[in-house]
């Protein structure tokens, strides 16, 4: 809850409220956790006022969370869609140039083998390589980041 849990006045009032209650009830003298005959009477009203603020809690708790969600999960999908545009890209113009992607396919089969997949560990020995992801972020600057 780094940020605001309101965007109203009446949002904050609210939340206020819900906080005041529960320390409200937490000090109240509950009769029936005193006296074992009136366990099941609910004399006093608490339990309907705790059912009350569970569920208004519950509703601002969930509130709260679904935004970070939604919060998180755009930045997950900027990622991932920024990363696909940006090899999209790259493969079209791959696609376009099949002598250069010719070359870039002989540095990664000479440095990374036909046995396994590039690596992480692998991007510092393919130069060719980084010359064209940085040559396709130049190209193609406002649909890619700008990483390297």
């Amino acid at each position: 809850m780094n940020k605001r849990c309101s965007e109203s006045k009446k949002e904050a009032e609210d939340v206020r409220s819900l906080v005041h209650e529960v320390a409200e009830l937490i000090g109240t003298f509950n009769l029936s956790d005193y006296i074992w005959f009136c366990c099941n009477l609910y004399l006093q009203g608490l339990r309907k006022r705790l059912e009350d603020l569970h569920v208004r809690f519950d509703a601002m708790a969930e509130k709260i969370m679904k935004e970070h969600e939604e919060v998180r999960d755009e930045k997950k999908r900027e990622g991932t869609d920024t990363s696909a545009i940006t090899t999209e890209w790259a493969l079209a113009e791959l696609i376009n140039h099949p002598n250069i992607f010719e070359k870039a396919r002989e540095e990664i089969d000479f440095v990374v083998g036909k046995s396994r997949l590039v690596e992480e560990s692998d991007i510092q020995k393919l130069p060719y390589l980084h010359a064209i992801v940085k040559e396709t972020l130049r190209l193609h600057p406002n649909k890619s980041p700008r990483v390297i």
